[in-house]
């Protein structure tokens, strides 16, 4: 199903999805946070942090230090673990009825589907993997730079059609800082036939014992023809 949505109905404002899952939390949606809690300072827009999970009043906590002014929470069990079909349905009710002007995600394996899913839904631009967001000051359109070729060439990225404007930022773009204030937390309870009308049910979930690379600190070394295993320093 595709939302066709009057454009002057978009209110503005930063959003940013802060992945978790099963308690976890993704570290990179705080440095996202930050960032957008930058941005909505210097260009006056409200800041909304969206948190999707269950049992999460320790995350709630954490997340409400990073530069929102808002903190939407959606308490369910179903939403425990990531699920593609839920998350997304969740997701787009949530952004129909506050109309973020844009919408940031980690560029993780779960907000990357998530991301993609949204996109196609609302008939808008995504940018991925960027390493820079920024709003530009003349016609405050959301302006992303995106790496090629190994890093050797970057793109300014800006978008130009649909709502919200969206990006996937790359873990440690920005450092996580904690705020001077703590973001007002709004609890919403969704239509439970959304939650409902998911197609992928978690039968078990397994956890790799190699490192998420995507969280190195430092340069990752590889090697080829059989390597077993990667070199991190």
């Amino acid at each position: 199903m595709l939302w066709v949505i009057d454009m002057s109905e978009w209110r503005g404002g930063i959003s940013v999805f802060i992945e978790q899952d099963n308690g976890e939390l993704e570290r990179a949606s705080l440095e996202i946070l930050t960032r957008a809690g930058e941005l909505g300072r210097k260009f006056g827009e409200e800041v909304l942090g969206i948190l999707l999970g269950h049992e999460v009043g320790n995350l709630v906590k954490e997340s409400s230090r990073y530069g929102a002014d808002k903190l939407i929470v959606v308490d369910h069990p179903d939403l425990r673990h990531y699920n593609s079909d839920a998350y997304t349905e969740v997701m787009a009710y949530l952004i129909n009825k506050y109309r973020p002007r844009y919408l940031l995600l980690p560029a993780t394996r779960n907000s990357r589907d998530l991301a993609g899913r949204l996109a196609v839904r609302f008939r808008t631009c995504l940018s991925a993997h960027v390493i820079m967001v920024d709003i530009d000051e003349k016609d405050r359109k959301l302006v992303t730079a995106v790496p090629g070729f190994g890093g050797n060439i970057v793109a300014t990225v800006v978008c130009t059609g649909g709502k919200p404007e969206m990006a996937t930022v790359s873990p440690g773009t920005y450092e996580a800082r904690p705020s001077d204030k703590e973001a007002s937390i709004i609890m919403e309870s969704v239509p439970e036939d959304l939650i409902r009308k998911r197609r992928i049910e978690l039968v078990e979930k397994k956890t790799s014992p190699m490192p998420d690379l995507s969280r190195a600190e430092k340069v990752v070394v590889a090697g080829g023809l059989g390597t077993g295993g990667v070199i991190w320093n």
